[in-house]
Formats: structure tokens, C-alpha cells, sequence
């Protein structure tokens, strides 16, 4: 599971599917009796919202466990809800810091995705080049052979020029990434 999210000093926890503890939100939000969980999932558009996401049953977007380690586990959209039902400026601050923790995610992926990329440049260049003295060795060979030489300079010729457009290619895409 990726990591958690931290809103005003309190760590959000996830539980095995990916839910959000929206009793850590509550907490975030200084723990009003008034703002609990329980009262906003008695409400008919939570109960609403509620019943929408849990069509798919194959996907679990709410979960609420009673007693001591219990809590209230939610997907994102719920997650807003209930932040939007406390305060717009609680549900801006949420979705702040959950787009930031996405970005972070997004960005460290990526990165890792262009140095794998850069790393396989360089094994192409390298195999460009031992093509390249292979291909001089078939040249001055096919010298010897006449016609066939010439051929042989043909093909090595056009093999290097495609071989040099799909590096070049493959570097402007990876220009295009960063």
C-alpha cells in the first residue's frame, strides 16, 4: 500500500484496500462531536453516496469496524464528502494535500521510468557501436569480394542509418518526458 497521508499533524491511516481512516480525519480536524463520522453517515446524501460506491462488489469503498480498533474506512470520494460536509475549506485543504501526495507519487514513478529508459539508451548506443565495428569488419571483408562488397557497404549503410534514427527517436521522446 502506498504511503500514508499526513493532514494537520495527524496521520491518516490505510487500511488493506487502500481506505482511508476517516476517524484520522476527524482527529485532523480537531475531534468535534459535532463533525464525527456517525453524524455525517446518517445523513441521506452520505448514505446516498454510500450505497453508490459499494455497487461493485468487487471493489470495497466503505468499511466501518465497531469496538476498541475499530473505525471508519473510506475510498477518495467518500473521503472528500465527509471532508466537504465538515467545512469547503476542510474539503480544500484534503484534497490539497491528497493531489500533493499523488503528484509525489506520479513524480517518483516517472523519475525511475527515465533513468530505466536512459540506462537502456546506453546499452543501444553501445550495441550501435559494436553493430558499427562488426559492420566495418563485414565491410573490408566484402572489399575483397567485389560485388558482394559492395552490397555489404550497402546494407551496413542503411542498417546505421536506421539504427541511428531510432536512437535519435527514442532520445526525443525521452526529451519529451522531462
Amino acid at each position: 500500500m502506498s504511503k500514508n497521508i499526513v493532514i494537520a499533524g495527524v496521520t491518516v491511516k490505510r487500511d488493506d484496500n487502500g481506505l482511508y481512516c476517516l476517524n484520522d480525519l476527524w482527529r485532523a480536524r480537531g475531534a468535534n462531536r459535532a463533525e464525527q463520522v456517525s453524524n455525517w453517515s446518517k445523513t441521506t446524501q452520505a448514505k446516498q453516496l454510500i450505497e453508490l460506491v459499494s455497487l461493485n462488489p468487487s471493489i470495497v469503498g466503505f468499511k466501518q469496524t465497531a469496538g476498541r480498533y475499530g473505525g471508519t474506512y473510506a475510498n477518495k470520494k467518500l473521503v472528500y464528502d465527509y471532508a466537504m460536509w465538515i467545512s469547503p475549506e476542510f474539503k480544500s485543504h484534503v484534497i490539497d494535500v491528497f493531489d500533493s501526495a499523488v503528484v509525489g507519487n506520479i513524480t517518483s514513478s516517472l523519475t525511475s521510468s527515465i533513468e530505466g529508459i536512459k540506462l537502456g539508451m546506453i546499452d543501444i548506443s553501445k550495441a550501435i557501436d559494436a553493430a558499427s565495428v562488426h559492420f566495418d569488419d563485414v565491410t573490408d571483408c566484402g572489399k575483397a569480394w567485389g560485388k558482394a562488397g559492395s552490397d555489404i557497404r550497402k546494407a551496413k549503410k542503411s542498417a546505421t542509418e536506421q539504427l541511428t534514427l531510432l536512437r535519435d527517436e527514442i532520445q526525443m521522446k525521452l526529451e519529451f518526458v522531462k
